[in-house]
């Protein structure tokens, strides 16, 4: 069988949300920047739902100058997926209705965002990408006419938020070791991802790498499909590299803020600890001139400590004594 198929097969791009979320957190309005994560995206075609459920939770809550940049994206997967089949598109028509009348909702003083939003679905009529009635349909939600039914789940699907701490757990974690550890957990994520890719690429036929002189034709047997997905497998890979280059360097920034917090604390805590051993030496020149007769405490003054209570067992004060009138409560 070809590459193709046993690349489809295989295990593909982790495409978790989180690393998702990342990836949309840096996308920018550039062609380079939209057609690269498109392509990551059709990479990983065989998780177009839980992609597309990203894809939606995070544009419900972006600010409204960066909405459009995500339909842009969304037309792009859109267009080119439509050769492997209808899996991205019939995963966004369940969500661009509510894409539409958030539009409606969040960009209306934004005019270039509403008009590019009505030009795409001029768009995919003309390219039969949708029947005529969910065009109408998403116009009518552009034009705040059509209301589609709330979405099941709207939760943020950004960063996940770390756990609370448990009742056993300490809790006084300092903030510059609990970063270095959210920041190398994404890094192996990333490292792990890049050696997926880098197994599926040492698989490839060496020849791949080794193209032909100019002079020479392209070997008869060879699968423009085979090509086109090892391409695909070196731009992921050099994306997957790049997210770890930054986390190294992220990791690398938070280690130096850990030693130097570090640092001073040790710095703090040796003077703390001579003044510790200043107060000492002071007190135990003090003792040694009082010398042993005086180290028992005394009260403040001077004064003689108070005389014991009497003892329980003290003998009955004589019939009709002063103490027994006084101790006695007894009316008369």
């Amino acid at each position: 069988r070809t590459l193709a198929a046993s690349g489809k097969s295989s295990a593909m791009v982790d495409s978790g949300s989180h690393n998702f979320c990342r990836k949309l957190q840096d996308l920018n309005p550039s062609t380079i920047s939209i057609q690269s994560l498109s392509k990551w995206m059709l990479f990983n075609y065989k998780g177009a739902a839980s992609l597309v459920r990203t894809w939606y939770k995070e544009f419900l809550n972006l600010k409204p100058e960066r909405k459009l940049v995500f339909l842009y994206l969304a037309n792009d997967v859109m267009q080119q997926s439509r050769k492997k089949g209808r899996d991205f598109i019939n995963e966004w028509q369940k969500v661009l209705p509510g894409v539409y009348h958030d539009i409606f909702k969040t960009c209306g003083n934004i005019p270039k965002t509403v008009q590019e939003s009505g030009r795409l679905c001029s768009i995919w009529q003309d390219r039969g990408m949708f029947e005529g009635n969910f065009i109408t349909q998403l116009h009518e939600a552009l034009n705040g006419t059509y209301q589609p039914p709330p979405a099941e789940d709207t939760t943020p699907a950004s960063t996940p938020r770390p756990r609370a701490p448990s009742s056993g757990t300490d809790s006084t974690i300092p903030t510059s070791v609990a970063s270095l550890g959210e920041v190398l957990v994404r890094l192996g994520e990333h490292m792990r991802e890049s050696e997926k890719l880098s197994a599926q690429i040492a698989a490839l036929p060496p020849h791949f790498f080794t193209p032909p002189a100019d002079s020479e034709p392209a070997p008869p047997d060879l699968n423009p499909d085979d090509v086109e997905m090892a391409s695909q497998m070196v731009g992921a890979e050099r994306q997957v590299l790049e997210d770890c280059r930054r986390e190294l360097q992220a990791a690398m920034g938070k280690v130096k803020e850990l030693l130097t917090n570090q640092l001073q604390q040790a710095t703090d805590n040796d003077a703390k600890l001579k003044e510790n051993e200043a107060r000492a030496q002071a007190l135990a020149q003090l003792r040694e001139r009082l010398g042993p007769a005086h180290l028992h405490f005394k009260p403040a003054g001077g004064s003689a400590p108070p005389p014991p209570l009497a003892d329980s067992d003290d003998e009955e004060a004589e019939p009709g004594s002063k103490r027994q009138k006084i101790d006695d409560p007894s009316p008369a």
